[in-house]
């Protein structure tokens, strides 16, 4: 009878009855056979052992050849599509389908089941408990990535891969997968993964992290992974507008301090959602010159950056529709430095919004709003840009907001508008005290400015915060925009800081038409009382004398005198001294000119709160509620105008309600009106209506300064 050979592992049979057929053929089907009896190898392996020993048993990655040791030599054996083994020295299970690919163990298999019955429940309770839906589409996703059989990373590692996972990803991109789920667990990276367009890299759970081995030291451009890309330069698909790819849940450390860390390189839209970044120079970019719409960034964390010399969030390139929301980038208290968190530059229309810290520069875009952010020590630049602000700022040595036009000139008269709207900057005693500008005028920037205020406040303690105007100043950082600023408590709520650098006022306010109470009391407040600094006190000990007054324009003197009389407190180190001012019936937006001295009755320092409802007043020695003293030559209060109950500003002139005409008191502009409301009659039947200002400066001579406006009351002959 003719031997024949398996197909199966080159068996040989087929002998006949008696026939001899032992030696070599019979000798070999019996190697093949007590190997595949024990249907496990020692492990997968790069390179065969140099010294192994008998009845060794391997799998060599590079051909994916079973390889088993005897009589000294080793045996080579063809796995079989389908064909099933166990990996000893890992418990793993693999199976051959022209690769080897491992097999979901039961335990995976049960987290699995566990995921549908855990959508099954969120879905239950999505209407019925807080965050609910949140918690629904987590499960959700959880459950399709295995009901669309998404592959594990882990799947794909072999052993001859060690500790780099590139590889792993190297060949699910290979496999024609476009998504893939990585398990709880670290994952080393010793070169770049590239992933082609619409490629989405799941994290089980924030526990899944990548980072660079130390043996990478050739990442492309630094970057740990690029989307959409070969060689970190060009696209492979043009315009990918939607679905280029993303990440979700998972974090990015730099463990062994690779140098110039870049984590994530995208040239298209993307998709990035519930990542951590710690220890690199860059996170996320999207490279400049490669138009694409959509961009969406969630629930972020960069800190510790590795050098902060670039931002950890860069996003260039023309495009609509750009989403970033809970960007939280804290303040490095080791090197008390903002982290630069991100660069947005030609966008057309998009929202940050409840971002947490972080230095921002919005460049070369439109329609970009800034809404709910919270920016502890952080500084925005807002380049060339239209964007509107509605957040908080936290200033501590730097000025908060800066406008520019920097791509802007002369011959293309471009011109920007940055709207203010609810926007505050706060200052927290004994910790952010911030007594500089809070917002800077580019020369081609247009401001609006829209219900917004300085915030004084303890840390902690909401009860007593008080509202004053914020101060504006040009492009140079240093020069006053004094239209806005002197009115700073009329025009914080609302005005348009028009180029170059004005305000033409339109507004009103009712004056003090009762009396000014004045300092209603005072106290010391000692160390560790709402968290107040042991340093909060900063300049000389001793006792000090306070007095008020209360303003509504200051250039001119208008304003009211106090009934109280002068207050005094002992300040220590470490304490701060507080006035309570009380207004009585009289408005609360106005300015409020405190007065200090060394001396009862002579005092030689003066600050202007614009109030927008300010009653306590928090001296540090240097400010109050951060804003500066200044000094003043020794005297007693000025002398101010006390008449007047209703004040309109219009342009540079003012037209002021009143019962009288005014002193020497104050600088009055030509042109300024008094509408009298005790009109007199003259012996002429002439009418005295009010006061016309003749002259720019002080002094109050009728006839020199002011002459009197009248009207007949007799009908002129016909």
């Amino acid at each position: 009878m003719t031997v024949t050979t398996s197909p199966f592992f080159g068996i040989n049979y087929g002998w006949a009855t008696g026939q001899a057929g032992w030696g070599d053929p019979v000798n070999s089907n019996f190697k093949v056979l007590s190997f595949l009896g024990k249907g496990a190898v020692d492990s997968f392996v790069g390179t065969l052992p140099v010294s192994p020993s008998e009845g060794a048993s391997v799998v060599l990655t590079t051909d994916n050849q079973f390889y088993v040791r005897l009589e000294g030599v080793w045996l080579f054996i063809e796995p079989q599509e389908g064909q099933e083994v166990n990996e000893i020295a890992t418990g793993k299970r693999w199976q051959f389908n022209g690769s080897w690919v491992e097999i979901a163990s039961t335990e995976a298999l049960k987290a699995r089941v566990e995921d549908l019955e855990q959508f099954d429940t969120d879905l239950t309770d999505a209407t019925t408990t807080p965050n609910g839906a949140g918690k629904v589409g987590y499960s959700y996703r959880q459950l399709v990535t295995h009901l669309d059989e998404v592959p594990h990373l882990t799947d794909y590692w072999r052993t001859g891969d060690g500790s780099d996972w590139q590889p792993a990803f190297a060949r699910i991109v290979t496999a024609g997968h476009l998504s893939c789920l990585a398990p709880k667990g670290n994952y080393g990276l010793g070169s770049t993964v590239f992933l082609p367009a619409g490629f989405w890299v799941y994290g089980e759970s924030r526990n899944v992290t990548f980072f660079p081995l130390a043996t990478a030291t050739s990442l492309t451009s630094g970057f740990l992974f690029m989307i959409n890309t070969n060689d970190g330069i060009n696209w492979i698909t043009p315009f990918p507008n939607m679905n280029t790819g993303g990440f979700s849940t998972c974090q990015f450390d730099n463990r062994n301090s690779v140098p110039a860390l870049r984590g994530i390189k995208c040239f298209g839209s993307g998709k990035f959602e519930q990542l951590s970044f710690s220890g690199y120079r860059q996170s996320i970019s999207r490279p400049t010159g490669f138009y694409c719409d959509s961009f969406q960034l969630r629930d972020i964390i960069c800190q510790n950056p590795q050098d902060n010399t670039e931002y950890q969030i860069d996003i260039q390139g023309l495009g609509d529709g750009f989403t970033a929301h809970d960007i939280h980038c804290p303040y490095t208290v080791a090197t008390t430095s903002s982290v630069l968190a991100m660069r947005v530059r030609g966008v057309n229309g998009g929202t940050v919004s409840e971002g947490i810290g972080g230095d921002y520069l919005i460049e070369l875009s439109n329609d970009v709003n800034i809404v709910g952010g919270h920016f502890e020590r952080a500084q925005h630049i807002y380049d060339s840009s239209n964007v509107k602000v509605t957040s908080q700022f936290n200033p501590d040595t730097r000025l908060p907001i800066l406008t520019k036009g920097t791509f802007a000139s002369a011959s293309n008269e471009s011109r920007f508008l940055v709207d203010l709207d609810n926007t505050t900057f706060r200052n927290i005693e004994g910790l952010m005290e911030w007594t500089g500008f809070h917002v800077s005028q580019g020369d081609s920037v247009e401001l609006s400015v829209n219900n917004c205020a300085q915030v004084w406040s303890a840390q902690g303690d909401f009860q007593r915060v008080q509202r004053a105007g914020i101060r504006i100043c040009r492009e140079d950082q240093a020069t006053a925009i004094p239209s806005f600023n002197n009115y700073s408590y009329l025009t914080s709520k609302q005005s348009v800081v028009e180029i170059p650098n004005i305000v033409n006022l339109d507004h009103g306010t009712r004056c003090a038409d009762t009396s000014f109470v004045g300092i209603s009391s005072i106290r010391v407040e000692p160390v560790g009382t709402r968290n107040v600094g042991t340093d909060q006190w900063k300049i000389a000990t001793g006792t000090y004398y306070y007095q008020a007054q209360i303003l509504f324009d200051a250039g001119r003197a208008i304003g009211r005198n106090p009934t109280n009389a002068e207050t005094s407190a002992t300040a220590v180190l470490g304490s701060m001294i507080i006035n309570n001012v009380g207004f009585g019936t009289n408005p609360r937006s106005a300015i409020i000119r405190l007065y200090r001295g060394t001396s009862s009755g002579s005092y030689d320092s003066f600050v202007d709160i614009h109030t927008l409802g300010t009653t306590w007043l928090h001296d540090n020695g240097l400010s109050v509620n951060g804003v500066a003293w200044q000094s003043r030559t020794p005297a007693a209060i000025n002398t101010i105008n006390s008449a007047g109950s209703y004040l309109k500003l219009l342009g540079s002139l003012i037209e002021v309600t009143a019962t009288a005409s005014f002193g020497n008191a104050g600088s009055f502009t030509q042109g300024d009106l008094v509408k009298r409301t005790d009109a007199t009659i003259d012996a002429n039947s002439m009418l005295l209506i009010g006061h016309y200002r003749l002259t720019t400066g002080s002094g109050g001579v009728e006839g020199t300064d002011w002459s009197n406006m009248r009207v007949s009351r007799v009908s002129p002959a016909v």
